[in-house]
């Protein structure tokens, strides 16, 4: 498996129901964001169609668990072969629970800024809780999530964050490829 913190970096969520407004047909019109996306340099892909797959099928690499989803103890075991798990955190006793969790291998955050892409979504937790995570001592990597666009990211990086993932601010791009590669500059220059 792959260093995780090298595949987290600019992290795209999406599926058919992110892509509706492209048109008549939502898996194509998926694929073709996706196309863009790759081409822009997005890091990590997570297809987000609830429902549509199982952990016994599907062809992943890896999962994303939510705080009230099966645990991530019970999907570890249940896995057929390695997956790379995430789990949702929204406050810091979570990521202290999450972070003797050997199962887990990262986080993520959110949502950061307030979101569409939810229904009823957690309360917004701002840039500086990722600050906040890093100075309490958590160490596994940092994805944030939640109405996160470019002009965040470098701020979220600099703040300890190994990664953003970010569904709209690809999704909803005139330009996907160039939103896509304006993401990854910001997030590569946090590094510099």
């Amino acid at each position: 498996m792959k260093n995780i913190q090298e595949i987290l970096p600019l992290y795209f969520v999406a599926g058919t129901q992110d892509c509706r407004h492209l048109g008549d047909n939502p898996a194509d019109n998926l694929l073709s964001v996706l196309r863009q996306a790759l081409e822009g340099g997005i890091t990590c892909f997570q297809f987000r169609d609830k429902g549509k797959f199982s952990l016994e099928n599907s062809p992943a690499d890896g999962v994303h668990v939510g705080q009230s989803d099966t645990p991530v103890t019970i999907v570890r075991a249940r896995a057929h072969k390695p997956l790379i798990i995430g789990w949702s955190v929204n406050r810091l006793d979570e990521a202290k629970i999450g972070e003797e969790l050997s199962e887990i291998d990262y986080f993520g955050i959110g949502p950061i800024f307030p979101t569409q892409s939810k229904e009823n979504p957690k309360p917004t937790l701002g840039m500086a809780f990722i600050q906040t995570l890093r100075e309490a001592g958590i160490t596994k990597p940092l994805v944030a999530i939640g109405g996160v666009k470019r002009e965040h990211v470098k701020t979220l990086r600099k703040y300890g964050a190994d990664g953003v993932a970010v569904i709209t601010a690809i999704t909803q791009a005139n330009d996907i490829k160039v939103a896509t590669q304006a993401l990854k500059e910001e997030s590569n220059a946090s590094n510099q």
